[in-house]
């Protein structure tokens, strides 16, 4: 018998999800904030000493054979639900002391921030990534950048300063190998280069703890996105370079709405190239790309948030008819999908899956799911434009308003119910954004918003991304800050409230906490 140490007294929902536990009887304080049953606390006097006479005499032939010879361990994918290309024998990576951090921060790289290695996807792009990996040598700005990101996200989810110190060091090597390669005319086209561009940006984001810090990463977007520009329609002949632009076109969008900017020129001629281009008629035929695009809609989204910002367009009756337009898109762009698109509901009663509904829907895959989210994320931000139209309101103005209510809430549920769908696979980070929209949204009851809340924060202690920890303190106090309408009816009594003081010529940009929708929140 052997003793197994100090061992976790928290609930299994708890440990399974690896978050602390309150421990508190009959429920802890997580599961009734999540409103599910707290599957209780095991019996830790049976489980503290277990028999491991086997385990032991295999530990012991092991060691055996280790003290004969050094043998090199190959780097292999971890057991997680990402599949990882085998390294051929040629690539193995020893694993040293000098070189552990190294390798497992690499090992947590591409269990947790590579997608595009499922379904629809033939695995290319990662594969690619991968062996660009394990070929180069420790000075690749590639590897370096890769290193980067990985050890940043394990220190974050372990706690590790010491990890989070030798992250720094790769961050640097990599930004400044990189900076030499832009003035390689050999080098600054090549799909590496841009690459590593982008992983300093996600190196950023998984550090962003504070919102001082916002524009680091933001001027790596910028950089990414002119490189983009400058690469031309050329470039989207290979699969992953149309891989790299979805990945930039989701940054860029996120800063924009965070800095009240209108969409950069060479974002906009970007998007011009891929859409004109074969790649995208061969992804529509493959069900990849939808047969409308709704980038042209957020353009026009992210441009109309900026204008009103500055001032330039301030005329409600304007406004009213941008978000009627947007609106009408929104619904053709969902009624051009073909069966290949939709998504089934179930009843699910599975007490140790997060869900927040009774309803559990079914995707094709999970891109499809991703793209169904930001759809969902566009019309809940421009019923929010709906319902901010302040003014003296007509009975069908206000019949608008609370269709809106309505709808923002049954969007916010269904992103919600999506969330068990991503749990354990690298696209879980896809829900940042989505999940933010959620709990900022007053609209929504008090329940659904912590959910939404608690699951960032699954995000951030699953995953190492500081990011999903500061919109979920951002969420928090916009929860406690202001009220949460839990009906049409308390929207109506506190618009009639508002309208009788403000001007009907213009759209009235708030001031306070609340005005800063999706403050980083975009897809």
């Amino acid at each position: 018998m052997v003793y197994s140490g100090r061992l976790s007294r928290g609930c299994e929902r708890c440990r399974q999800r690896k978050v602390k536990c309150d421990q508190k009887k009959p429920a802890c304080e997580k599961c009734t904030r999540l409103n599910l049953e707290c599957p209780g606390y095991r019996d830790l006097q049976q489980v503290m000493f277990r028999d491991q006479s086997a385990s032991v005499v295999e530990r012991a032939q092991k060691r055996q054979l280790s003290e004969q010879v050094m043998q090199k361990e190959e780097f292999t994918k971890p057991n997680l639900s990402t599949n990882l290309v085998e390294c051929s024998s040629s690539h193995q990576l020893p694993i040293s002391p000098c070189h552990a951090i190294e390798a497992s921060g690499a090992a947590f790289f591409f269990a947790q921030y590579t997608i595009f290695n499922e379904p629809p996807f033939t695995g290319t792009f990662h594969n690619w990534v991968y062996e660009s990996y394990c070929t180069s040598d420790s000075k690749s700005f590639l590897r370096l950048a890769i290193e980067a990101v990985g050890t940043a996200g394990l220190s974050n989810g372990f706690f590790a300063p010491h990890v989070a110190k030798k992250s720094r060091e790769k961050y640097g090597k990599a930004l400044s190998a990189v900076n030499k390669a832009l003035d390689d005319t050999a080098q600054v086209y090549d799909d590496s280069t841009l690459l590593t561009i982008i992983l300093l940006g996600i190196y950023e984001m998984v550090n962003l703890d504070t919102w001082e810090n916002f524009d680091s990463w933001f001027a790596h977007v910028r950089a990414a996105t002119t490189l983009m520009e400058l690469r031309g329609q050329r470039q989207f002949v290979r699969e992953r370079s149309g891989q790299l632009f979805i990945w930039i076109r989701t940054q860029m969008l996120t800063a924009c709405l965070q800095h009240h900017e209108r969409v950069p020129t060479a974002l906009v001629n970007s998007a011009k190239d891929f859409a004109s281009s074969a790649l995208r008629q061969q992804w529509r035929h493959r069900h990849i790309a939808s047969p409308g695009s709704i980038t042209e809609i957020s353009f026009r989204l992210v441009n109309l948030r900026a204008a009103i910002k500055d001032g330039s367009i301030t005329d409600i009756n304007v406004i009213r008819q941008i978000v009627t337009t947007m609106n009408e898109d929104l619904t053709s762009w969902e009624t051009s999908l073909s069966p290949s698109w939709a998504y089934t509901e179930t009843d699910t009663k599975d007490p140790y899956v997060m869900y927040l509904g009774e309803k559990r829907p079914g995707y094709p895959n999970l891109w499809i799911a991703d793209i169904w989210n930001n759809w969902r994320v566009l019309r809940i931000l421009v019923y929010r434009y709906t319902l901010r139209q302040d003014g003296l309101c007509t009975a069908t103005c206000q019949a608008d308003k609370v269709k809106a209510h309505l709808m923002i809430q049954r969007y916010s549920m269904d992103i919600c119910n999506s969330v068990p769908c991503f749990v354990g696979n690298p696209r879980f980070i896809a829900l940042i954004r989505p999940l933010y929209a959620v709990a900022v949204q007053r609209h929504n009851d008090e329940a659904t918003r912590r959910f939404a809340i608690e699951t960032l924060r699954v995000i951030d202690d699953g995953m190492g991304v500081r990011q999903a920890r500061l919109l979920a303190d951002t969420a928090t106090e916009k929860l406690r800050s202001g009220p949460s309408y839990d009906t049409p009816c308390q929207m109506q009594v506190d618009l009639s409230h508002t309208t009788q003081a403000v001007s009907t010529e213009r759209l009235s940009v708030h001031t306070d906490s609340d005005s800063n929708l999706l403050e980083s929140c975009f897809d």
